[in-house]
């Protein structure tokens, strides 16, 4: 589903359900780059809260370090605020 068609919900009235729907509905792969990983790090500090994993150590997997660097900087993050700065940077690129 193309962004523009997703129908956002309000950011102050977010629910898990609704959150889950928005998630299964976003092509993370249309969007650019940078904001792919601030969803993606946004996402997870929203389903599982603070970064479990160790870095990853090869340098190959550039990717992985980035999305865990990006999740690893939420730390303490509570897990309704980061479904809200979701919706947000998902609300900012859509218009």
């Amino acid at each position: 589903m193309y962004l523009e068609e997703i129908a956002l919900p309000s950011v102050a009235k977010i629910s898990d359900a609704d959150f889950q729907k928005v998630i299964k509905s976003v092509n993370f792969y249309e969007l650019p780059l940078d904001i792919r990983i601030l969803l993606e790090a946004y996402k997870n500090q929203a389903i599982i809260g603070d970064n479990p994993y160790p870095r990853p150590e090869r340098y190959s997997m550039v990717m992985e370090t980035l999305l865990h660097d990006a999740w690893a900087r939420l730390k303490g993050m509570p897990k309704s605020v980061a479904q809200k700065e979701f919706i947000r940077l998902l609300k900012s690129v859509q218009h």
